[in-house]
């Protein structure tokens, strides 16, 4: 869909890729060993994916 292209569009000027999950996505991104952050991904962690429209799935950098 249309609205489905813009934030994936955004997530590539971010330079983050565009890592879309599919439905149950905190599931998944639980056991990609990730955690859901409201908005973005704190210092030392990485972004994986979405959990939803404004949560992201985040990931530790090191280990």
């Amino acid at each position: 869909s249309a609205l489905g292209s813009k934030p994936c569009y955004l997530l590539l000027l971010w330079g983050q890729g565009c890592l879309w999950m599919t439905a149950g996505s905190k599931k998944k991104c639980s056991q990609q060993k990730g955690f859901c952050m409201f908005w973005r991904c704190p210092f030392g962690y990485k972004f994986v994916g979405l959990c939803s429209t404004f949560s992201h799935c985040c990931k530790i950098i090191w280990g």
